[in-house]
């Protein structure tokens, strides 16, 4: 028995190596694929936030972009004497996301573009805006220039007519002034030979032609 029970001895020792060998193995083993899918979520995580953090500047520079043609269109708008109060209102909100200093998730980026999208499109709106305005500040320009030369035609007949008035007036002021003094008649016969009457009644048959003389003082 004792015999049995030494020989047994070593294989049991022999067996608990073993599996302390097998389960050092197996734990490198787990060890190596912990650090393995580490190293690969760290990788993934470090191109997820590279990957974001491009697409937040390339959205920085599309709101830049996009805030730009706003300034420039309610410029031009408020020039032309238009509403400009809802492109400021778009305006200020974009200036206080562009001035936001968090990093944006993928769906706000997301949520984001398609906003610059839709601003885009009320960008083109605005244009056409823009060129009815100016059409219809043209055709003011327009009536207003011959408004100016239908006003100018009318003062300058005023003007005329006043001229005239005047002249009129002092023609009949110097006519109010004159006096007929020493009013003569005479009646010339076809020989030319003056005869003074002092009648009314006249001979027609003596007269080829009155002559009146007078003096004016």
């Amino acid at each position: 028995m004792n015999t049995e029970f030494e020989k047994n001895t070593p294989e049991k020792k022999d067996q608990g190596k073993n599996i302390i060998i097998i389960v050092l193995i197996l734990l490198v083993i787990i060890s190596g694929i912990k650090l393995y899918t580490d190293y690969v979520d760290r990788t993934k995580k470090s191109e997820e936030i590279l990957l974001l953090s491009t697409e937040n500047n390339d959205l920085n520079k599309r709101l830049d972009s996009v805030t730009y043609q706003l300034d420039l269109r309610i410029q031009e708008i408020e020039k032309l004497g238009g509403d400009v109060k809802s492109l400021e209102e778009v305006r200020d909100q974009l200036i206080a996301e562009r001035n936001t200093s968090r990093q944006r998730s993928s769906s706000e980026i997301m949520a984001l573009n398609e906003k610059i999208k839709s601003y885009n499109g009320m960008i083109v709106e605005k244009d056409q805006e823009i060129l009815e305005l100016r059409a219809m500040n043209q055709q003011l320009f327009t009536e207003n220039q011959d408004l100016k030369t239908t006003q100018a035609e009318i003062e300058e007949e005023v003007a005329q007519l006043n001229l005239q008035k005047e002249d009129l007036q002092a023609k009949v002021t110097v006519a109010s002034m004159l006096k007929v003094e020493n009013i003569e008649i005479a009646a010339v016969n076809s020989k030319g030979k003056e005869r003074v009457e002092t009648t009314k009644d006249f001979r027609n048959r003596q007269i080829e032609r009155i002559k009146v003389s007078f003096n004016i003082a």
